[in-house]
């Protein structure tokens, strides 16, 4: 997809500022529309909005998660083990040498407030899964009201702030593309 996308493909492109009556972006890009697929919070670091906003977007929750990885293989014919027991810190488990051919060992993901010790800790994803909370639809509705009026669309898991794999986001992402293209 990156390669379709040609020198529109900026990855790993840090965002300091965002102007939002410009559209432009560390005054460097102009846009006519901004897609919005990063979590909302991270829009506190790099623009001024008004405080309504700022109060809904801090508003959400999400929760991060430790991955660690173990060499040994488990004794399972599982892909994943899900672990309900808030006596054992980690909550799932990726059986590799059950999905991929070739591979062996297990990766296990903790809640990172449940993390006992970071020694064999190999990533932690600060963003991992959205919560939902009681108010999160009506606060989700007015960022993605308010900044639709700018031309600023939230799509995928944080921009709607809804759990969703990766192959619904890129799916719906296409979807939002083609009405994007022919609204134009």
């Amino acid at each position: 997809m990156a390669d379709s996308l040609g020198t529109s493909f900026t990855p790993n492109y840090e965002i300091n500022s965002l102007n939002l009556q410009k559209l432009e972006i560390n005054s460097e890009i102009a846009a006519d529309y901004i897609i919005n697929t990063i979590p909302w919070s991270e829009w506190l670091k790099f623009t001024v909005l008004p405080a309504n906003i700022v109060q809904a977007i801090s508003a959400l929750k999400h929760t991060s998660i430790s991955i660690d990885y173990a060499s040994e293989n488990l004794n399972s014919d599982a892909h994943w083990i899900y672990e309900p027991s808030l006596e054992i810190p980690e909550h799932r488990y990726l059986v590799r040498h059950n999905f991929i051919n070739g591979s062996r060992g297990y990766w296990k993901e903790t809640n990172t407030k449940r993390v006992v010790s970071k020694q064999n800790t190999i990533h932690v994803n600060q963003y991992a899964y959205p919560i939902n909370t009681i108010d999160k639809k009506r606060n989700v509705d007015l960022i993605n009201y308010e900044f639709k009026k700018k031309k600023i669309f939230g799509i995928g898991r944080w921009g709607r702030w809804e759990h969703m794999n990766s192959d619904v986001a890129v799916s719906e992402a296409l979807v939002f593309a083609k009405k994007l293209v022919s609204n134009k």
